[in-house]
């Protein structure tokens, strides 16, 4: 009789089989001139596949609540992100009573179609912060002429700290009129728009009145 290997078989057949991890069976070589015609299918152990997919949803798991801590980490610090805002414009008012000058910050300004655009940044995130512009309408006699603007802003109160930003729009159509009752006809204005709040610095837009 043949002598058999370790696990039943001879060394010759041995030979022939790749070898075989846990819970798999095993496949012919290529070269075995026993191997079936057909490709035979490794078919995993079912107490095998059970304890890979504990393993996958135990990684994913750690994943899935990594994820979350993540989110909520970048949506507890400053965001700057400026929403669209398509509302009429604000117009611009000549007086100043009842009106606050909360700090905040002048990003940017620009003017377009008659309607200036500014860009804040202020502290908060608990209340509805309402912003105002306000002018006294005196030019100052320069070239190109100038007129002072201030930005107010209302917090509400607010005390959180989370960096918030707004895109406010106001209508310039009150300054073009006054512009040209006093000069008779177009031209060049630099607006002079200060920062709400103590030591708030001022922005210079030029404004084209036509």
């Amino acid at each position: 009789m043949s002598r058999q290997t370790s696990v039943g078989k001879t060394p010759e057949e041995a030979a022939a089989y790749v070898p075989t991890p846990v819970g798999l069976r095993a496949v012919p070589r290529c070269g075995d001139p026993q191997r079936h015609s057909r490709v035979d299918i490794v078919t995993p152990n079912p107490s095998l596949m059970r304890k890979m997919l504990r393993r996958a949803l135990r990684y994913f798991g750690v994943l899935a609540v990594s994820g979350g801590l993540l989110t909520a980490i970048a949506c507890s610090r400053a965001t700057t992100e400026v929403p669209l805002d398509d509302t009429t414009p604000l117009p611009v008012s000549t007086s100043a009573s009842g009106l606050r000058f909360d700090p905040a910050a002048i990003d940017s300004a620009y003017i377009m179609q008659d309607v200036l655009h500014v860009v804040t940044r202020y502290g908060g995130g608990c209340r509805t912060h309402r912003f105002a512009m306000v002018s006294s309408m005196a030019f100052l006699e320069s070239y190109p002429v100038q007129l002072p603007l201030a930005l107010g802003h209302d917090a509400q109160g607010d005390l959180c700290r989370a960096i918030k930003g707004s895109l406010e729009r106001f209508d310039l159509s009150s300054i073009r009129r006054a512009y040209l009752a006093s000069y008779g006809q177009g031209g060049p204005i630099i607006l002079q728009v200060r920062e709400p709040g103590e030591g708030g610095k001022t922005v210079s837009v030029r404004y084209e009145v036509r």
